[in-house]
């Protein structure tokens, strides 16, 4: 029991390989090697029976080992950190849990920033994540199985479908669901999607379109259609949905993109974090230490109980920080993910309104209308206008282009242009400058198509700042209304 949850097999060799050997596929591409192989060879060798083990060579690459167990069951963990050339850390956790009927893996891939300035970058999938999906080792979630290939529906799982679309298919990864377009096309090559996606996701891929309206009867409707691909994250519906209109690449991309943004920070419900496992091990250190010792008699015994509490607040730390991070990452994300959701739940209340006549007629006549809109010979049909008309009462103004035109009221002052202006433009991330007679705004760089804006130091009469107001929307291109 303890080498089934100590080992993971290697699909390349027949013998058992520790999780410290694993740690050599977990390494960074570009980090140069740290030390022989013949030393890694002994230092594995040496602690390849070792319940703790901790390791650090000079160049920063460290490896934790971690095992314990309690009243659940036996559970094992590595943490395993290694410092590329850019100033960042990568740092692998995985856990492992024993649970009946069934072990729960969890792996988290942090970037860390070891120096000021460092960029941090999106980790990749570890290597490890398809070494156990090709292993024996992989279960079951619920009613799918975990793996990097996708699930193609035959025409007679309609059910097995809607379960998937209802969030009764799995437990644990979400559900990826690509649906057929009319010409039996598909958004992406889902083998490619499956693969980029083993071990995050399932992905199960629609017959034909004819499924799709007896998908739709069984789900009230839930069903993406017409080539969408619905997400949906374990044990709820499907919630998301993307129309892609660009390459399998590019849709793949977005779509992993999604998953990883909207499970990001998530822990299955049957997991382990590595912090768990910490607090599990202090935990029954507790408890042994409870039986064996009196803190009062014996002053050995409470020095453990001090080291004991010293590392519960640390992981505790760390856990803070982790989480501090991942919450940063969150709000970034959130903004654009609700904003795709808000745009499907738009199109199928405008859908309702004014009918479609084919599917995707409402976002092909949106995308018409922006690709057009420097045209000055565009001209908008009845059915055109009857969509915007409609459209329209659903996009209230953003609460910032509000409070933009709000504070803009006051510039008309021209004694409180200059002031209200650097309020503006320097929450826009604009850079004030004053040489001569006149004051410049400098836009922030990569903001395309808005160029610097000037205004007079001194106003030439009562309406400068009126005349000033309107150059800067005109600059800004803030033709909105208040």
């Amino acid at each position: 029991a303890r080498q089934a949850l100590r080992y993971v097999r290697s699909p390349r060799q027949t013998r058992l390989m520790s999780p410290l050997q694993h740690m050599e596929y977990l390494r960074a591409r570009r980090s140069p090697p740290t030390h022989t192989s013949r030393e890694r060879t002994r230092i594995l060798r040496e602690n390849a029976g070792n319940d703790e083990f901790h390791y650090k060579a000079d160049s920063g690459e460290a490896i934790i080992f971690s095992s314990t167990q309690d009243e659940d069951g036996e559970h094992a963990g590595f943490r395993y950190e290694v410092p590329d050339d850019q100033g960042r850390a990568w740092r692998t956790e995985l856990v492992l849990r024993a649970a009946e009927p069934q072990n729960f893996v969890a792996i988290r891939v942090t970037c860390l920033a070891e120096s000021i300035g460092a960029e941090i970058a999106a980790p990749r999938k570890p290597v490890i994540v398809r070494q156990i999906i090709q292993s024996t080792y992989c279960g079951i979630d619920r009613t799918v199985q975990v793996a990097d290939s996708p699930i193609f529906l035959s025409s007679d799982e309609v059910e097995k479908a809607a379960r998937a679309i209802r969030g009764e298919a799995s437990l644990a990864l979400p559900i990826v669901y690509l649906s057929s377009r009319g010409d039996g096309t598909l958004a992406c090559n889902p083998e490619n999607l499956a693969f980029a996606l083993g071990g995050l996701a399932h992905v199960l891929v629609e017959p034909d379109r004819e499924f799709s309206f007896l998908l739709r009867d069984e789900t009230n409707g839930l069903n993406p259609y017409a080539g969408a691909i619905g997400v949906g994250l374990p044990g709820q519906p499907i919630s998301m949905r993307l129309f892609s209109r660009g390459s399998s690449r590019e849709t793949i991309e977005k779509v992993v993109e999604i998953v990883r943004s909207t499970y990001l920070g998530r822990t299955a419900k049957f997991g382990m974090e590595w912090s768990d496992l910490q607090q599990r091990i202090i935990r029954t250190a507790r408890q042994r230490l409870a039986v064996r010792h009196s803190s009062r008699d014996d002053p050995a015994g409470l020095e453990e109980w001090i080291e004991s509490f010293e590392g519960e607040i640390k992981e505790l730390n760390e856990k803070i920080l982790q989480l501090q991070s991942e919450n940063a990452s969150l709000q970034g994300r959130l903004a654009a993910r609700t904003a795709q959701s808000a745009l499907t739940q738009v199109l199928e209340e405008l859908k309702l309104r004014v009918g479609e006549l084919y599917d995707g007629e409402l976002l092909d006549r949106l995308r018409h209308a922006v690709a057009n809109s420097s045209n000055l010979n565009f001209s908008l049909s009845a059915r055109d206008t009857e969509v915007m008309s409609c459209l329209l009462p659903f996009l209230a103004p953003s609460p910032n282009i509000v409070e933009i035109s709000k504070k803009l009221r006051a510039a008309s002052d021209p004694e409180k242009t200059d002031f209200v202006f650097s309020e503006v433009l320097s929450s826009l991330g604009f850079t004030r400058e004053a040489s001569g007679k006149h004051i410049k705004f400098l836009p922030p760089q990569g903001l395309k198509g808005i160029s610097q804006i000037t205004i007079a130091k001194t106003p030439s009469d009562h309406r400068a700042g009126e005349n000033s107001v309107s150059e800067l929307r005109a600059a800004l291109g803030l033709r909105f209304p208040d």
